[in-house]
């Protein structure tokens, strides 16, 4: 089973910042991969550009960009895609179709509890990632 290893501190930046709000938050993680082991080291939160942000996702292409160029530059590589749903963490159909796009981990957190679960598309199917949250 595939692993997303993640910092307390950060995984509550990020729960801290989608909580309550009605437009989802995006956040992309840099690290290292290694098998089945997805470690961020850094998490950047990038503004969503979504004509309809209240349900979708869209990462500003700038942002994004400068964060490439970051992993780059520090010989990381992006490890994780996360955003915030105003519902539970399970990828939406939107979603999905990304995932098979961006074959990454996708951290979903719910904006209205602080849940979160990652997932990753490997197969033709979506599966479950186990976070392993750890003090850094």
């Amino acid at each position: 089973m595939a692993r997303l290893h993640i910092c307390r501190s950060m995984l509550h930046r990020m729960i801290n910042s989608s909580l309550g709000h009605r437009v989802e938050r995006v956040f992309l993680g840099l690290g290292t991969k290694l098998n089945e082991d997805h470690r961020v080291l850094e998490v950047y939160e990038c503004p969503n550009i979504s004509k309809t942000p209240e349900v979708a996702f869209t990462a500003d292409p700038e942002c994004l960009y400068m964060v490439l160029l970051e992993a780059e530059r520090r010989g990381m590589e992006l490890t994780m895609l996360g955003h915030s749903h105003p519902a539970p963490p399970s990828p939406s159909m939107r979603d999905v179709e990304n995932m098979k796009v961006w074959k990454r981990v996708w951290l979903i957190i719910s904006s209205t509890t602080g849940d979160y679960a990652a997932w990753i598309y490997v197969d033709g199917e979506v599966r479950s990632v186990e976070v392993v949250v750890g003090d850094c």
